[in-house]
């Protein structure tokens, strides 16, 4: 017996297609995947040649080209390839200054807790909705939201400009494109300056591993080296939150 198929009209073709675009074609990853940042080429003892020919990531220069938004008075940047939004660091002693550093449980229970649940204009009153931040006329959670969340290893990795040196004698500049480190000066905050620092991050990811010694450890990103490594929980590392990304 032949089953009767009907040829798909235009409406339907439109249809399938904008089904398509809401299911994922517009998915903030699909496609976007970052590049490293890296556009020059090295010979194999070290010294900067030209590209040309090389096969080498400063001439492949796979992925999309870092581009990134500061998102003004928010005190956020957006990243235009990914779409996630990532906290700004600052200099003035406050949640957000580039020097504090946290344990692993600590960037959960104390910093993603206090940009979560504090005033957006005045990061010292605690809050659970808009309603307690109204009479001082801003939002609960930072830059207005509560989803702010430690970045995983790879999102982490994501952020790191691998054309940027390395800093091995002075250990002052981080592997990060300028929006993340710009004016910043001492006593800078977040609406009006971008910190950062070379040093470790904690990522949200843990280590899996079948010896028992090791499964008190998470992974971290080195803003110096762009090195990937795992380090005990109880380590104090600096903490970048970000939101958004979570598409599955």
């Amino acid at each position: 017996m032949t089953i009767y198929q009907p040829r798909p009209t235009l409406i339907t073709l439109k249809t399938s297609i904008v089904l398509l675009i809401l299911l994922g074609a517009t998915s903030p990853m699909a496609g976007n995947f970052p590049a490293t940042g890296q556009t020059s080429c090295y010979s194999f003892t070290g010294i900067l040649i030209p590209c040309e020919n090389t096969g080498q990531d400063g001439e492949i220069q796979a992925g999309k080209t870092l581009k990134y938004k500061d998102d003004g008075k928010k005190g956020t940047i957006t990243d235009l390839n990914t779409l996630l939004v990532w906290e700004k660091k600052s200099s003035d002693n406050g949640i957000h200054d580039k020097n504090k550093t946290y344990t692993w449980k600590e960037a959960f229970n104390i910093h993603v807790a206090t940009l979560n649940n504090t005033c957006e204009k005045n990061e010292t009153l605690v809050c659970n909705s808009d309603a307690d931040c109204a009479p001082i006329g801003g939002s609960c959670g930072f830059a207005g939201k509560r989803d702010w969340r430690i970045p995983n290893v790879k999102e982490l990795q994501s952020i790191m400009n691998y054309e940027v040196p390395m800093d091995l004698e002075n250990f002052n500049i981080p592997i990060v494109s300028a929006e993340f480190n710009t004016n910043c000066i001492e006593g800078i905050n977040v609406l009006t300056g971008s910190c950062a620092m070379a040093r470790p991050y904690w990522t949200s990811t843990s280590c899996a591993s079948n010896m028992p010694e090791l499964l008190n450890c998470a992974w971290y990103g080195d803003f110096l080296s762009g090195n990937i490594g795992s380090l005990e929980r109880s380590e104090p590392l600096h903490v970048r939150a970000l939101r958004g990304g979570l598409q599955k």
